[in-house]
């Protein structure tokens, strides 16, 4: 396996991750979507009306007898996992910048001083029973001699073994 041969595969499993990723995204918002639709149908079932029961929970959570910090929970809460769920795709976005990166160090003669795998699962839906977890991605985390920073990088499992040969080539 060359380098540029190493580059095309570590950017075909980022496009795969990427995928996986979007599509465990998708399946928690499609979750939440139908735990809300039910709740709202719940409520027009019970013949109470959208606007009045907003307006009333609104209404309790103006009141004085409701905690500020209460307010406040359910609104942080939603920053917070918004804020995670961007966070993860930038990561994801500035991956090929990486991929570059990493490949110029190797081809230049940077020797790779330790390689960690691991395995993530990309897919995880968290049943009544049991947690089923799908969509798994191994990841090489990298350490250059003389650089500070770590490269964690998607490697298909199929290709392992060449591409701990090739990293070890350059040792």
């Amino acid at each position: 396996m060359t380098t540029q041969q190493l580059k095309d595969v570590l950017l075909a499993e980022h496009k795969r991750d990427v995928k996986l990723m979007l599509i465990g995204y998708g399946i928690i918002a499609g979750v939440a979507l139908l735990i809300i639709g039910f709740l709202v149908w719940l409520l027009l079932s019970a013949g109470v009306s959208i606007g009045s029961a907003a307006s009333g929970v609104a209404g309790e959570l103006a009141g004085n007898n409701v905690p500020t910090y209460v307010k406040f929970v359910l609104p942080i809460g939603f920053l917070l996992a918004a804020g995670y769920l961007f966070y993860e795709y930038y990561k994801m976005a500035k991956r090929p910048q990486t991929i570059e990166e990493f490949v110029k160090h190797i081809e230049n003669g940077t020797r790779v001083i330790s390689i960690n795998d691991s395995k993530n699962y990309r897919i995880k839906i968290p049943l009544y029973v049991v947690n089923y977890h799908t969509g798994a991605v191994q990841s090489f985390a990298m350490v250059l001699e003389g650089k500070n920073k770590a490269y964690v990088l998607p490697v298909p499992f199929a290709l392992t073994d060449e591409v701990k040969d090739l990293l070890n080539e350059n040792s």
